[in-house]
């Protein structure tokens, strides 16, 4: 496909493609954060910061700063995994949600259809750890993609391509390495299996499972925007992010007008040909603000970096309060919300500046911590 399309798997060929007037025009799209993560729906509270139970699963291991809590209220035994067989989504409704979301003015719907932890909620061919192999038997994008459709909705893919929490990966004398966070591997520990369970080992993370994943999604669900994310760990030239990209547009090219946000990943230095951007919130240079049809803030991490003189098509994804991810400590404390009207100054804010609203949905799983 890459081959003989119009666009290359580059970064000066990825510049080239335009954004599609339609998300110019959307104004207002949903992020969907549901995952198994949600069956807990905690994260340590501290006024006034950003929280992200979305991370729950990477941060109740020991040595970690949710353990404590985990230990008491879940137990020692109980680790992140064991949370799949509970996310079984009895109470989703893929139908009422998008029937809720064309009648309140949503453009487009961004499922966490895989965050970090590496869970697909599809049926994936190159993994066992998805929603269809595991806990609720189910294909979500599937019901997803079908209810967007009916309704009128782009569909965004949000996928975790630059890296995982963990990964099994096959070294050259045989053995088993685990692939870690910011591109580290280690050596093999048995704990993997608890926190890694259904992933099949191969010798190349992102062209033997990413790459082929983010593809087989695109082939079956036919997306409309592609939400890169985890994209503060690796370079964009060493993980296939490109040439995913570049499949996308070329798969599209004639068909329909189609996005993708600007995370790609980490600059190469020789990358000197494009406008590098020192993100404030890590202090590295990443393509966000520099690469991408659109760009993306984050709680305002990188609206100091989106020049209203050089105008780009950006948006914002955030919710009515600061929780990725739902967290139940929220309905006990009101000053965690925003107001009425503090959401519409926040929305009309992003709008006056050329922006789109990505509006941050978190949904509890009904088997949540017994405190």
């Amino acid at each position: 496909m890459n081959a003989g399309g119009p666009y290359r798997a580059t970064g000066e060929s990825i510049d080239t493609h335009p954004c599609p007037e339609w998300f110019v025009d959307a104004k207002f799209g949903i992020f969907i954060d549901w995952g198994p993560w949600s069956v807990a729906s905690y994260c340590p509270y501290v006024k006034g910061e950003r929280l992200y139970p979305d991370w729950y699963e990477h941060r109740c291991r020991p040595g970690s700063r949710d353990y404590d809590y985990h230990a008491l209220n879940w137990g020692e035994d109980f680790v992140s995994d064991d949370f799949i067989d509970l996310f079984l989504g009895k109470r989703f409704d893929a139908r009422a949600l998008a029937q809720t979301f064309d009648s309140c003015g949503a453009k487009y719907v961004v499922p966490f259809l895989k965050h970090h932890g590496g869970f697909c909620l599809w049926n994936s061919s190159w993994t066992f750890r998805d929603s269809y192999d595991r806990g609720a038997r189910r294909d979500f994008a599937a019901e997803i993609s079908k209810a967007c459709k009916a309704h009128g909705l782009k569909l965004g893919f949000y996928d975790s391509l630059q890296g995982e929490w963990e990964y099994p990966v096959l070294a050259d004398d045989g053995s088993i390495k685990m692939y870690v966070e910011n591109n580290e591997y280690v050596d093999y520990d048995p704990y993997f299996e608890r926190v890694a369970s259904g992933k099949v080992a191969v010798r190349d993370v992102f062209r033997e499972c990413m790459v082929p994943q983010a593809v087989e999604f695109i082939d079956k669900y036919d997306p409309d925007i592609l939400w890169f994310d985890y994209d503060w760990t690796i370079p964009a030239t060493k993980c296939g992010v490109y040439d995913v990209a570049a499949y996308f547009y070329n798969r599209n090219e004639g068909r329909k007008e189609v996005a993708v946000n600007d995370r790609y990943g980490l600059l190469e230095p020789e990358e000197d040909g494009v406008r590098v951007q020192k993100v404030r919130s890590v202090g590295q240079n990443w393509c966000r603000t520099v690469r991408g049809d659109f760009f993306t803030d984050e709680w305002g991490d990188t609206a100091e970096c989106i020049d209203p003189a050089s105008w780009h098509a950006w948006e914002s994804c955030s919710g009515i309060s600061k929780s990725y991810g739902n967290h139940w400590m929220e309905q006990y404390d009101p000053s965690m919300v925003m107001t009425d009207k503090e959401f519409i100054i926040h929305f009309m804010d992003i709008v006056s500046r050329g922006g789109n609203l990505l509006l941050h949905l978190s949904m509890q799983e009904k088997h949540r911590c017994p405190t």
